[in-house]
């Protein structure tokens, strides 16, 4: 049941508590971004203690806090079917603390907790480890951007050192810092169930990358470590890439860092035969894999497909259409895919384009993401590996490897523009992966932001009540700091009302980037023109999203 941003308050919550109350059938309940509080949590509680169906609670952005989180604790005590539990940005803090342990300590069918943003803190880390040396079912526990720093991470330390579950953490944005790694690198050394750590923003230098080098040699289960945006140099990275010579397991290791390194590191990192992938987007950032990982699958050599016109290859420096009234034809991307029956793997429906203008990285393109989708080891969806292929495809950045240019999303989103059809239809067997994926997951329906850096050109062709036609796929977040990267200085900041996102941050190589995806052929409404939002301290744009009109496509 979705009811995400729709003015709930404390006395809608009774009405929906009711529904679930009697409800044999509802499985998900989404009520993010809604203005529920302590006292709407409470009659949420109620019909948790009873209902027997509800697997997933979504409450990412409500005023829950840590009276609400009592008794939804205190219900989940007794609920037998609640798997995952999202109480993202909810006002949480120590005392709230308590209430999970004490849930933990009990509850033996919760795999996933979302405690993000909220403040948890050092105090509230230690009340939670207790109970982790008794819970057995947890998998998933994320805890970014909870202010837990050093003294916290001990406390995560001993987390590793005492459960035997746990095999997803999130840290992102805790300032942990090199003390912080120093103790989770200890309990590294010994956990043997932990594979994904999310270590991105805290603050870790060369000292701290020291320390974690020496977990790497030792641990034998992590598959997937981030370390983005951390204050790790070219000498961190190196004693990291060293360490990866003894490490057996890992898949992916995300570093970050400044622009100047970029040169001095990547040519370090040429001449060791032990580094696999090396990735980048902005600023700079690695992607690392150790020399012996489990061996991907082959990649077939490129199908060889027609030739294309060349009135019709693609034009990436001049966007225009072309006279023929073929080209002009409007086609949308559902009737293309609606009657298609694939007969091969989404990858193998790529590889055909290879020989395309500006496809002939796709190969390359296709192993990474393969080795990416091996370290989401034991992940678990309703999506087939082909669909979650599809994204992930669509989120790679090659660079530095290749140009912008010659991303698949790039290439994709500039034929879903031009409207070329024997282009398009060559897409087919991707799209219907892609939609399909699209089509099983949970519409989002609230504030996303994009970041363009191009504030001339918005503020000239996006005017006060102008209609806005996105032909393509576009990527948004919702996290205002990720937009406001993407912008720059000189850039601004698109604030967009969404009736149907998707959130494919799961899938997604930048999981950290929480992206929501808009689908072809959104329509947007100009709300508000570029002004200057002084609260954020950055140019700002809004939009409203339009309920789509079906003779209207592509």
């Amino acid at each position: 049941m979705f009811l995400a941003s729709k003015q709930i308050d404390d006395a809608g919550a009774l009405v929906v508590s009711s529904i679930l109350f009697n409800s044999t059938s509802i499985q998900q309940l989404y009520l993010n971004d809604n203005p529920i509080g302590p006292e709407g949590a409470k009659s949420l509680a109620d019909s948790l203690e009873k209902n027997t169906t509800l697997c997933e609670l979504y409450l990412e952005g409500n005023q829950i806090g840590d009276i609400g989180l009592m008794y939804l604790c205190k219900a989940l005590q007794l609920n037998t079917t609640l798997k995952q539990l999202d109480l993202n940005n909810n006002q949480i803090g120590e005392e709230g603390s308590k209430y999970i342990s004490d849930m933990l300590e009990r509850n033996s069918t919760l795999l996933i907790l979302d405690l993000k943003l909220n403040e948890i803190g050092p105090e509230g880390l230690r009340l939670l480890s207790h109970s982790f040396s008794i819970n057995n079912t947890l998998n998933q526990l994320v805890l970014h951007t909870n202010s837990i720093g050093a003294k916290g991470a001990q406390e995560v330390a001993n987390i590793l050192l005492n459960n035997s579950s746990l095999k997803q953490l999130d840290l992102f944005y805790n300032n942990i810092g090199d003390e912080g790694a120093r103790h989770i690198s200890e309990a590294l050394k010994k956990n043997s169930t932990l594979n994904h750590l999310d270590l991105g923003y805290n603050n870790i230098g060369d000292i701290g990358a020291s320390y974690l080098s020496d977990a790497i040699k030792m641990n034998s289960s992590l598959t997937l470590l981030n370390l983005e945006a951390n204050k790790i140099t070219s000498d961190g990275v190196i004693q990291i890439r060293d360490a990866l010579k003894l490490n057996s397991t890992m898949i992916l290791l995300d570093l970050d860092g400044p622009n100047e390194l970029k040169q001095d590191i990547q040519s370090k990192l040429n001449h060791n035969n032990s580094i696999r992938r090396l990735h980048s987007q902005k600023p700079f950032s690695l992607l690392i894999a150790s020399s012996n990982p489990t061996p991907s699958p082959s990649i077939p050599p490129p199908i060889n497909t027609p030739s294309v016109p060349s009135e019709q290859k693609l034009e990436y420096q001049r966007l225009k259409f072309s006279n023929d009234e073929e080209n002009m034809r409007y086609k949308g991307v559902l009737e293309i895919t609606k009657n298609f029956q694939p007969t091969k793997k989404c990858k193998e429906y790529v590889l055909q384009l290879a020989d395309l203008e500006n496809c002939h990285k796709f190969p390359f393109i296709v192993q990474e993401v393969e080795y990416f989708m091996e370290s989401l080891g034991g992940f678990t969806s309703n999506l087939s590996q082909d669909e979650i292929f599809s994204i992930a495809l669509y989120s790679w950045d090659i660079r530095p490897n290749g140009s912008e240019e010659e991303n698949f999303y790039y290439v994709l989103n500039i034929m879903l523009r031009k409207r070329i059809l024997k282009l398009m239809e060559q897409l087919s067997g991707y799209l219907y992966y892609m939609q399909s994926a699209l089509s099983k997951l949970d519409s989002f329906v609230g504030k996303v932001y994009r970041g363009i850096n191009q504030r001339d050109y918005i503020q000239n062709h996006y005017t006060q009540g102008r209609r806005i036609h996105w032909s393509s796929y576009s990527s948004t977040t919702k996290d205002i700091k990720v937009a406001k990267e993407f912008a720059h200085n000189e850039g601004v900041v698109m604030q967009l009302d969404v009736l149907n996102g998707k959130s494919i941050h799961q899938f997604s190589r930048y999981g950290g980037e929480w992206e929501i995806l808009l689908s072809p052929n959104m329509i947007f409404i100009v709300t508000k023109a570029v002004h200057y939002y002084e609260k954020g301290g950055y140019y700002r744009i809004c939009l409203s999203q339009q309920a789509p009109n079906d003779t209207f496509v592509f």
